[in-house]
């Protein structure tokens, strides 16, 4: 038995795929940060699979290699010692992968989702809230996934406060500007509420 294979998405989940879609061998944009150290780490326990809607047009596998080759090469935030092209394959078929990573994807865990909530996906990059993927303070410790976008509402009805965080989150750094402004933010709409 090989590796169990784990298959990446290359848009929005690799290739940052901040201009749009180009052409299935145009690929402008660099990685997403800490792509190519992910794959590389991974690579210790899986097959690492890119596949893409690229994949089954003429020139879209071979602009994905080339593509990392260019990246491997291109010194940054993105590098890692080893070169991240020599740990993954391009199928040009769906794998049986036994994870997937895909920002277009939700996880199917037996309860069926609404269809509305469907028509109002984003994936992760066009979110107004969630993980940002950057460290603003430097990476505070192991578990520092990064900046978080957060919204906060009063919900009138209910006569509480939302906090959405738009991932789920274990915990918080604050400086104290922003505990204090996190703070106000929270008093303010605290005061909208109607009094019961």
């Amino acid at each position: 038995m090989g590796k169990p294979i784990l298959c990446l998405d290359f848009d929005g989940v690799i290739h940052s795929y901040s201009s749009g879609w180009k052409g299935a061998d145009v690929i402008p944009d660099p990685p997403v940060a800490g792509a190519f150290q992910f794959i590389v780490d991974a690579s210790a326990i899986f097959d690492v699979q890119v596949f893409s809607s690229r994949s089954h047009q003429p020139g879209g596998i071979e602009a994905m290699r080339e593509w990392f080759k260019k990246w491997d090469e291109t010194p940054g935030d993105h590098a890692t010692t080893t070169c991240a092209s020599l740990f993954v394959s391009f199928p040009d078929h769906k794998p049986p992968a036994m994870i997937s990573i895909d920002d277009r994807s939700m996880l199917f865990d037996g309860t069926w989702p609404r269809v509305d909530d469907l028509r109002k996906f984003q994936p992760w990059n066009k979110r107004l809230t969630g993980a940002t993927g950057d460290h603003p303070q430097g990476k505070l410790n192991g578990d520092d996934e990064g900046g978080l976008r957060m919204a906060i509402a009063a919900d009138q009805r209910n006569g509480i406060i939302r906090v959405d965080f738009g991932k789920p989150v274990a915990w918080l750094g604050l400086d104290k500007a922003t505990a204090l402004a996190l703070a106000d933010n929270l008093r303010k709409h605290a005061q909208s509420l109607p009094t019961h």
